[in-house]
Parts: structure tokens; sequence; C-alpha cells
């Protein structure tokens, strides 16, 4: 009887998986990994378009690089990081299309409030409230996709998803210097209801509105049956979770961290690169967006598209950890790039090193998902990426602008040393996160 009882109280830890894929059509599950990546590139977009306004809301508000660097990084993720462990929970409950539909929306109506703000501690609400919108997002999308496709191929959807990542900083970098070029960078531009704004204001206005009716279009996704599931009733707490990530922290930790380094850089270069231009080479704030927002999207999504067809082809092979692999190396071979990149004696010559720098680092956060769900039973995906999304958080979004603000006005103490300050956590942060992806790759199951 003792036995018995101790076995029923047991969670078998096998999952649950079934062949059976004639519920759906490739062609409609492409379909919602492009819907999705649209989602996230205008998740982006919402999110970065901020590093080309730098310039107006510092003159119109009275802000310095700091205060700058903490509504773009710290105001966005001070809430994002906590409300992404209940909705990743929610993901792994719930309707993950209504959560995906619910955030557009959400965060869409925050960023319009930030068109309405007029001074820093009004925008860094508005800010925070895009955070909490935004982290419903990416663990419903990460589940949603992974129950799409078969195991073996997941990583290319998966890693597509992240173009709308990569694309969206870099569109939101052209699409705010389209309007500045229009409207000009310190003009006003009068709204249908909401009268004259000034130009900045009107792109977060418009950015927001345009997500609120994109929201609508998630009435056309299907949510999938759950697969490899570790059993058929129940959830994991998040205790079970923890124990999860626990027993396995000699994986999970490095996993965690190699990626969240990479963004800090990242992160750190979207958010700077542009001003740099204008600072160190007298650019117009259009002319940076256009060229820099050209570089992310291009790179990126070059980056992202190759790793992806890398590794479904080199699974395909029987090649084992096909993705930690891609990981480590395009660190290392991003390094010598992007410290170099922002040393250059003219802005081109910048740009130009530093796009196969940004291209190979793009890859290691495309492929952290399809690790992370292959190593998760899927009733803990949506919790185990919000740990995921909760490192990436501090240490790219929310540190990584700040950081380089840091660096510039607190210890070299010059506006123009911002191409230094970009070029030095190039080369402590990479080799840091090189190491990281070398030890998960040994700790790996996969």
């Amino acid at each position: 009887m003792a036995t018995g009882t101790r076995e029923s109280n047991t969670r078998d830890t096998r999952p649950v998986v079934s062949d059976d894929w004639s519920w759906r059509s490739t062609a409609y599950a492409w379909w919602v990994v492009f819907v999705l990546a649209l989602a996230l590139t205008l998740s982006l977009m919402d999110r970065m378009i901020m590093a080309l306004m730098i310039t107006p809301i510092q003159r119109d508000l009275g802000l310095g690089d700091t205060e700058v660097s903490l509504l773009h990084g710290l105001a966005f993720t001070i809430l994002y990081v906590f409300a992404g462990f209940p909705l990743g929970r929610l993901a792994d409950r719930g309707s993950r299309r209504t959560l995906t539909g619910v955030s557009v929306a959400a965060w869409s109506a925050m960023t319009a409030l930030c068109g309405a703000a007029n001074n820093f501690v009004q925008l860094f609400l508005a800010r925070m409230g895009v955070g909490v919108g935004e982290a419903g997002l990416s663990p419903a999308a990460i589940s949603m996709v992974s129950d799409y496709f078969p195991k073996e191929e997941r990583a290319r959807p998966l890693a597509f998803l992240t173009i709308g990542t990569t694309a969206g900083a870099g569109i939101a970098l052209m699409v705010g210097g389209s309007i500045v070029e229009i409207i000009g960078s310190s003009g006003d531009v009068n709204l249908p209801l909401l009268g004259q704004l000034r130009a900045w204001k009107a792109v977060f206005v418009m950015l927001g509105l345009a997500g609120i009716a994109f929201g609508a279009i998630f009435l056309t996704v299907r949510e999938p049956p759950r697969r490899e599931r570790l059993s058929p009733d129940g959830l994991p707490t998040p205790l079970e979770v923890a124990r999860l990530v626990g027993r396995r922290a000699a994986f999970f930790v490095p996993q965690f961290f190699g990626p969240a380094l990479t963004l800090l850089v990242l992160i750190g270069f979207h958010s700077w690169m542009p001003t740099m231009l204008l600072r160190k080479f007298g650019w117009a704030v259009a002319d940076a967006g256009y060229a820099y927002g050209a570089l992310i999207a291009i790179g990126g999504i070059t980056g992202v598209l190759l790793a992806g067809s890398i590794s479904v082809r080199l699974n395909g092979r029987g090649v084992k950890k096909t993705e930690l692999s891609l990981a480590l190396w395009s660190v290392v071979g991003a390094l010598p790039f992007l410290v170099a990149a922002p040393l250059m004696p003219n802005g081109i010559a910048a740009l130009l090193v530093a796009f196969p720098g940004i291209a190979l680092l793009s890859i290691p956060p495309a492929l952290a998902p399809a690790i992370l769900q292959s190593v998760t039973p899927n009733e803990m995906r949506g919790q185990v990426f919000a740990i995921h999304l909760f490192v990436m958080s501090l240490f790219g979004y929310a540190a990584g602008p700040l950081v380089v603000a840091i660096i510039t006005e607190s210890i070299l103490g010059d506006p123009q040393s911002l191409n230094v300050s970009l070029s030095i956590i190039a080369g402590v942060a990479l080799p840091l996160a090189a190491l990281s992806s070398l030890m998960a790759r040994h700790k790996a199951s996969m």
C-alpha cells in the first residue's frame, strides 16, 4: 500500500507526445508564425522608437543621458520582468491567442499615452505600462508556435519569430526617421481630435493607435492543442518549475545569462548608436534613423534566417547541440566587429564594420527559445520562458542603455565619448557571453 501511495503521488515526468499532425496545415502554421512575428515587430517598434527621439525629448523635458536611459530601459523593464511570471503561467494554462491579442491592445494604448506625457514622471509611468502589456506576448507566442511544429522543425519558425524583434528595432528607426524628415525634429504636427502635438509625441500616438487596430488580426488565429505535456491533466506549480530549473541549474543559469549578455550589447548599440552618429559625426536625425535602422533590419534578419536554416539542416543530419554551438560561435565572431565599429573615423565606416557584428549577435537570442523549448515540458514552457525574459530584460533592456550612459557621463565624463562607451561594453560583455554559452553547451543533454 505504501509503495502504491508513493507512486500515485509522484508526477510522471515522461512527456506525453502525439505524432498526429492532421489537424493543421503547414501553410496555416506559418501564417500564425507570420502574425506573431508582426506582433513582435510592433512591440519592438514601440519599445525602440525612443532611440531616435532622444534629442527632442531631452530638449522638451530637460533630461540628461542617464534620465533618458532610465526611460528607455528601466521604465519599460521594471514591471515587464515581474508581469512575465503570472502571464507566463497564464500562457501555460489559458488561451494563448487571447493573451496575445489583449497584450497587443494593452501595450499599444500605453504607447499612445506616452504622447500625452509632459514630464519625466508621466513618461516613466506610461513606459512602465508598455512593459506590462508586452510581457504577455513572448511566452504565449513561443508556446503556441512550439505546438504548431514537430520538435525537429521547431528551430526555424522560432528563429523566424525573432525576425519580428530584429526588424522591429530597425523599422522603428526608419519610420521615426521618415516622420522626423517630414515634420522636422523640433516641429509640431496636427492630429485629428488631438490637435497640435510635438513631433515626438505624435510618433507615440500614431504607433499606439496603429497597434490597437492591429490587435484584431488575432481573430484569424486558432489555439493549437498542447503537446509534449508531462501529463494530460494538471498544471505544474511555480515550485515545481523552480525545482526543474534548480535540478539543471548548471545548464539553465549559463543558458539564461549568455543570450542576456549579448542582448545587453545589442540594446546598448541600438539605443545609442543613432545618437553617436549625431554627436560624433554630425549626421542628421533622419539619416541616422535610415542608416542604422536598415543595418539592424538587414543584418539581424540575415543572421536569424541563416541560423534557423543551418540549425534545421544540421538537426536533420543528427548533429547534436547544434543551436548551442551556433550561439557560441556567433558571439565569438561578433566580438572584434562590435569593439572596432564605434572607433571608426567616420559614420559610414562605423556602420560597415558594425554590420557583420549585428548580424552575428542576433543569433543567440534568436536560438534561445528553441533551446529552452526542447528541454522544457509543455506545461512549464511559458513559466521557464518568463524566467528567460526576466534575465534578458534586466541585463538587456534595462542595463544596456543605462550602462552606456553611466560610462559616458560618470566615468568618461564627456558626451562626445559615447563611441568609446559602446566599444567598452562590447569588449567586456561579449567574452562573458561566450563563456556562458560554452558552459551551457557543456552541460546540455540535448
